[in-house]
């Protein structure tokens, strides 16, 4: 007869305790922080667009537009915090009292431009908003339109989307009373 190894009862309960420790884990996983949510703001509604020509006949245009719509509007020139409380690239920011986002933004080429709509996460979307907004941006703003994208986020985005909401109002704010 062979005589048991030395260690062999703490090989047994090596192994009996690894076998715990897998039923364990696959009962509650350990959680990664790389693989949770990480809430981020996406538009609802952006229209990337080619425009050729000078820019601000149609920024106007667009303004009109977002006033007649009952939107706030905030030319590039009037943007205070560029870079801090909106988009850098931002020409136009406009919010509305339902705190409905639409902004045309620049991209590096001087004729690429987007149409963005953000709205609260998690509601309902706002149909005759941007069937208006589509029909602005194919009839009026004498663009080309390049790709047409839709999003949508979720509830965990609700306090990315209230600060961004809030810097909007701080730069009206902001643009408000340097005009007095």
């Amino acid at each position: 007869m062979i005589p048991p190894h030395p260690h062999s009862k703490y090989v047994g309960r090596t192994v009996r305790a690894a076998v715990c420790l897998g039923f364990v884990l696959a009962a509650h996983p350990p959680r990664c922080p790389a693989q949770e949510s990480v809430p981020t703001l996406t538009p609802d509604l952006t229209f990337d667009l080619t425009c050729g020509g000078a820019m601000i006949p149609r920024e106007r245009r667009f303004a009109a537009f977002l006033n007649e719509h009952g939107f706030r509007v905030l030319y590039e020139p009037q943007i205070p915090g560029r870079g801090e409380l909106v988009d850098a690239n931002a020409r136009l920011v406009a919010l509305d009292s339902k705190h409905r986002a639409i902004e045309l933004v620049a991209w590096d080429s001087p004729t690429r431009y987007s149409v963005t709509l953000i709205t609260h996460p998690a509601s309902p979307r706002s149909a005759h908003l941007e069937d208006a907004l589509a029909s602005f941006v194919k009839t009026r703003s004498q663009c080309t339109t390049d790709a047409i994208h839709r999003s949508e986020d979720g509830r965990n985005s609700e306090e990315v989307f209230a600060t961004h909401i809030r810097r909007i109002e701080q730069a009206l704010q902001q643009a408000y009373h340097s005009a007095k």
